[in-house]
C-alpha cells in the first residue's frame, strides 16, 4: 500500500512537472506572439520618392516655386544648425531657435572673426558681439497675426491657396512675386520674414536664393526625392537664370535640397563653370514643431547676463 502510495504522489509530481513547463513554454510562446505582433503593427513612414512621380513634379513648378517662397506658412516652430560660406569670406556656423507664432527667436553666429548671439523678443532685436563685448538693440513691429496667417499641412509640391501679397498698386502677387519690370530686368517682391532672423534665414526662410536661382522655371528641374537627416527631401538642380546672382556667388549651376513638408533649405552647393564648388549650406540638425517652452526664459536670461556682464 505504501508503495502504491508513493508510486501514485510521483506519478502526480511528473504530470505538475509536466504541466508546469507546457504552460511556461506557452507563456513563452505567447510572449513572442506578443512581441511579434507588436514588431509587426509599427508602420514605417511612406517613402515618397517610391510613390511620387518626378516627371509630374516638374509639370507644376510655378506651384514649388510660390510654395518655397512662402515657406514660414509651413512650421510654426523649428531648431536647428547649419555651416555655410553664404555669410562671409570665410565657413560660419550657425544655430537657430526659432517660434513664430510667439514671436520670439535664437541665433548664434559663429565664424573666424565673428562671433553673436541675436535674440528676438518682444519686439526688440538684440544684438550681442561676443567679441567686441557689446550690444545693441532696435524696436520692430512684430508682423504676425493669428488671424490671416495660415499653417499649411500639405507638401510643398502641392496646390495651396497662398497667402495674399499685394504690390505698390495694390494688386494681389502673391502668385507673381517675381517679375520683369519694364526695362526687362527682374523684380522680386520680397514678403516679410515672420522668424526675425538676419542669419539663420539662408536656410529656414531663403527667399534671397530661391528667387535668384528658381525664379526662371526654365533653368531649373526637381531630379529626385531623397532622404536627408532622417527627412524627407526634394532636389532641385539647375543653372543660374539671374546674371547679377551668378555674378555675386560666383555660381553657374546648382543644387538644393529644400525639406518636402516645411520648404526650409537643408543642403545648398554652388558650382562654377568648371564644376568647382564655390557656395555652400549643410544642415548638420533639424527639427521642426516640436514645442519648447524654456525659449523664452532662456532668451531672458542670456539677454540679462549679457548686460550685466558688459555694462560693469
Amino acid at each position: 500500500m505504501k508503495k502504491t502510495f508513493i508510486c501514485i504522489l510521483s506519478i502526480v509530481f511528473l504530470l505538475v512537472g509536466t504541466l508546469s513547463v507546457m504552460a511556461l513554454d506557452d507563456y513563452d510562446k505567447s510572449s513572442s506572439t506578443k512581441e511579434q505582433k507588436n514588431v509587426e503593427v509599427k508602420a514605417s513612414e511612406p517613402t515618397l520618392k517610391d510613390v511620387v512621380d518626378i516627371t509630374s513634379l516638374n509639370a507644376q513648378k510655378e506651384v514649388v516655386f510660390n510654395n518655397l517662397l512662402n515657406c514660414i506658412d509651413y512650421y510654426n516652430t523649428v531648431k536647428g544648425s547649419f555651416e555655410t560660406s553664404l555669410i562671409g569670406d570665410t565657413p560660419v556656423a550657425v544655430a537657430y531657435e526659432v517660434d513664430i507664432p510667439k514671436q520670439i527667436s535664437y541665433e548664434s553666429v559663429k565664424g573666424s572673426n565673428l562671433d553673436l548671439e541675436i535674440f528676438s523678443h518682444d519686439g526688440t532685436i538684440t544684438e550681442v558681439n561676443k567679441i567686441k563685448r557689446n550690444y545693441h538693440e532696435e524696436r520692430f513691429i512684430p508682423q504676425y497675426d493669428e488671424n490671416t496667417r495660415k499653417k499649411q499641412t500639405t507638401y510643398i509640391y502641392e496646390q495651396v491657396t497662398l497667402q495674399p501679397y499685394y504690390d505698390y498698386d495694390h494688386k494681389d502677387i502673391s502668385s507673381q512675386r517675381a517679375r520683369k519690370n519694364i526695362s526687362g530686368d527682374n523684380e522680386y517682391f520680397y514678403r516679410y520674414d515672420l522668424t526675425n532672423t538676419g542669419y539663420a534665414s539662408n536656410s529656414i526662410y531663403p527667399q534671397n536664393l530661391v528667387f535668384g536661382f528658381m525664379s526662371e522655371l526654365d533653368y531649373w528641374n526637381i531630379t529626385a526625392i531623397e532622404e536627408y537627416l532622417n527627412r524627407q527631401v526634394l532636389v532641385v538642380t539647375g543653372e543660374t537664370s539671374d546674371s547679377d546672382y551668378a555674378k555675386k556667388l560666383q555660381t553657374h549651376t546648382f543644387e538644393m535640397r529644400f525639406d518636402l513638408k516645411t520648404g526650409i533649405l537643408l543642403d545648398f552647393k554652388g558650382f562654377s563653370s568648371n564644376g568647382i564648388l564655390q557656395q555652400y549650406l549643410t544642415t548638420t540638425s533639424f527639427s521642426v514643431d516640436e514645442s519648447n517652452d524654456e525659449l523664452q526664459e532662456f532668451i531672458n536670461n542670456r539677454i540679462t547676463q549679457f548686460k550685466s556682464e558688459y555694462e560693469n
